[in-house]
């Protein structure tokens, strides 16, 4: 299913993201809501990608542990990848509260939706953001990151 659901999602358009987003909300299974999660953001389409970050995000539609995932499977192409940054840079403050300071989650949004870059100017972003905003237990995921770049 995972592979159909991805496949749909790169060559889809927006009615086709709102099924997998219907499909989403009325599964049962939580395997299944992470596999949409995840297949959901595939798309090379700006404005799908920017969707399905304010769904993952919007009221209840995804569970807190899973949020990560929904948001790591937008970044996987390169429009998905420079998104997701700027959504993490507008939205960090926001996350941090949402999950507490300390929570692990955070870092695997920094390792998941980041380490994909290629470019040194962005690790230098990516460094000096996340040296802005103090957050500790991101601190050794930045690091892996900016090294990884």
């Amino acid at each position: 299913r995972e592979a159909v659901y991805i496949i749909v999602s790169m060559y889809g358009d927006e009615n086709i993201l709102e099924e997998l987003q219907q499909l989403h909300k009325i599964a049962n299974m939580t395997e299944e809501k992470v596999r949409l999660l995840q297949s959901m953001g595939r798309s090379s389409n700006p404005k799908l990608i920017e969707k399905t970050l304010n769904y993952i995000f919007e009221g209840d539609n995804a569970e807190k542990q899973d949020l990560y995932m929904g948001v790591a499977g937008c970044a996987v192409n390169c429009v998905g990848r420079d998104i997701v940054w700027k959504y993490l840079k507008k939205n960090w403050i926001r996350l941090v509260e949402c999950f507490g300071e300390k929570n692990h989650s955070l870092m695997k949004f920094v390792e998941l939706c980041l380490s994909d870059f290629a470019d040194e100017n962005i690790a230098n972003e990516i460094k000096l953001f996340f040296d802005s905003v103090n957050t500790p237990i991101v601190t050794r995921a930045v690091k892996q990151v900016v090294e990884t770049i």
